[in-house]
């Protein structure tokens, strides 16, 4: 047990020593902070809202007419004669924010601005029927988030959840920079050996083959975890910084609903960061097979960047397995769209869902 604590350090100084895993972590950190500054600054104007005295209040008629009076209608006249509002400024920047919600939720700018209390709540309803049926959810599947809906506090109280949720949104970014990192960094843990030629002299050595591809596995899975955590941890510091922890109670209703899947954003952005350091794991894991297997770095790169693709992929849900089994896919899973996959996985009669 010992000689494997020897060897264990050993790979992972060996791992950590090679340049190019210094490089690649660098390269990786620098161009995530860079995209991510890059963002903020193109919607820094457009996001830019003072709406403190709005918190903790209720989604209600009395709350749509102070937001009417504080924003202005473009009014335009279509081919038939047909008033429909273009778009609106702000003459109270506080309604920014609540507006946009509405629009999101209505679909529609003269919608949004004309919203009452009974037809956001009719919307919101229609909006999650519409997703079971397009999800083609069994009548199990309704019962079981239908339990769920029942509690679901209605109208929305409105809050601020922009650090939170914006943690969220970009952690699909951010799994993407972790795959690149990871498989640049590992994929010449086993492949190095056989380009160097030294596979023969290290594998035939007294601790055996299998102990030392053991080590290696386990150092590897090591130093993705860290890579992960550390790339992960860095990227939620930048959130805050950028964007501001706020409310860490509010919930991901107002950012990424309607939604049955409701919690605090916080909490959803700490379960999709849990989620994300397990599929760093699993690239991981996979590289170093792949690197193994093929005794080439080459390879393992490639297989990722395949994956990577095919994670940009979207199937229709009208192939409800296809699509289902596309939303597992390591490089789709943690994002803001998980709040609203209502597809359950039946495991030993444990019902569950995507998150």
């Amino acid at each position: 047990m010992n000689n494997f604590g020897t060897l264990y350090r050993f790979e992972l100084k060996k791992i950590f020593g090679r340049k190019i895993t210094l490089v690649v972590l660098l390269i990786m950190t620098a161009a995530m902070a860079a995209v991510n500054i890059a963002e903020y600054v193109a919607v820094k104007k457009a996001s830019e809202c003072n709406d403190e005295e709005l918190v903790g209040r209720q989604l209600d008629d009395s709350l749509f007419d102070e937001m009417r009076l504080g924003i202005k209608p473009n009014i335009m006249t279509d081919s038939l004669g047909n008033e429909e509002i273009e778009n609106v400024e702000y003459i109270d920047n506080a309604y920014r924010n609540l507006f946009h919600y509405l629009l999101n939720v209505s679909g529609n700018t003269t919608r949004a601005y004309n919203i009452s209390e009974a037809q956001l709540n009719k919307t919101f309803n229609e909006i999650i029927d519409h997703a079971y049926d397009d999800f083609k959810l069994s009548d199990e599947e309704i019962s079981y988030w239908e339990a769920k809906r029942a509690d679901i506090i209605t109208p929305p109280v409105y809050d601020k959840s922009a650090g939170w949720s914006n943690g969220i949104v970009n952690l699909y970014m951010s799994n993407f920079f972790i795959l690149i990192t990871i498989g640049a960094i590992l994929s010449g843990v086993f492949a190095d050996e056989y380009s160097l030629r030294t596979d023969a002299i290290v594998f035939a050595s007294a601790n055996g083959k299998k102990r030392l591809s053991c080590v290696k596995m386990l150092a590897g899975c090591t130093v993705g975890l860290i890579v992960s955590a550390f790339m992960i941890f860095g990227y939620t510091i930048l959130e805050f910084i950028l964007y501001g922890p706020l409310d860490p109670e509010a919930s991901i209703q107002l950012t990424y609903g309607p939604t049955v899947l409701d919690m605090p954003a916080k909490k959803a952005c700490l379960i999709c960061m849990g989620i994300l350091l397990i599929i760093g794991l699993f690239y991981s894991i996979l590289t170093m097979f792949l690197s193994q297997l093929f005794q080439n770095a080459t390879v393992p790169i490639a297989i990722l960047a395949v994956l990577l693709i095919c994670s940009m992929l979207n199937p229709p849900n009208s192939y409800r397995l296809i699509a289902q089994i596309a939303s597992y896919l390591p490089a789709t899973f943690p994002g803001s769209w998980t709040f609203t996959d209502y597809r359950l996985l039946n495991i030993f009669g444990l019902r569950l869902n995507i998150l």
